[in-house]
C-alpha cells in the first residue's frame, strides 16, 4: 500500500533531501529483524512523487533552496505556504514523531465505514494543528509503501 504524508523539516536546514532522509530513517521497517512488528510505518521504500505530478511547488523555497533536486524542491514547501485545505495521511514532525490517521482509529480493512468517517474528521482538525505549529517550518510530500 503507498501512503501519502509529510515530513517536517527545520527551515534552516542546510540540505532538504539529508534533513527528509534523517526525518524517515528512524521509521524504517528492518525486514530481518523480527521485533519489529507489522505496524511499523514503512518498509519497502519512500521517495518524493515524480516529475509527472504536479507537487505543491512554492517558489520561494524554491529561491532559497536552489542547489537542492527538481524533484525534492517540486514536494516541498513552506508549511505557511501551503494551501488552506491541504491534506495528508500523516505527518512526521521536528520531534521525530509520526502520527496519522490510524491513530485516530482509521482502518483500511474498514473502509467505507462510520467509523473511518468518524476517524478522519478528528485527524482533520489533528491535521490542522500539526500544521499551525509548524508555520515557519518546511513540509515535505513523501510516498511511503508499506
Amino acid at each position: 500500500m503507498n501512503s501519502h504524508i509529510s515530513v517536517i523539516i527545520k527551515s534552516s536546514s542546510d540540505s532538504l533531501e539529508d534533513a527528509l532522509e534523517a526525518a524517515m530513517e528512524p521509521h524504517r521497517e528492518v525486514w530481518d529483524d523480527l521485533k519489529n512488528n507489522f505496524w511499523d510505518r514503512w518498509r519497502v521504500y519512500w521517495g518524493v512523487r515524480d516529475g509527472d505530478n504536479e507537487g505543491i511547488k512554492d517558489p520561494q523555497l524554491q529561491k532559497d533552496f536552489s542547489n537542492e533536486d527538481t524533484y525534492m524542491l517540486l514536494n516541498a514547501t513552506y508549511v505557511k505556504n501551503l494551501p488552506e485545505d491541504y491534506y495528508t495521511t500523516g505527518v512526521i514532525g521536528l520531534d521525530g514523531n509520526w502520527i496519522d490517521m490510524q491513530d485516530f482509529g482509521w482502518k483500511m480493512a474498514e473502509e467505507p465505514s462510520r467509523d473511518n468517517q468518524d476517524a478522519r474528521a478528528a485527524w482533520k482538525q489533528q491535521l490542522k494543528k500539526i500544521l499551525t505549529s509548524y508555520h515557519n517550518e518546511i513540509c515535505i510530500e513523501v510516498l511511503t509503501h508499506c
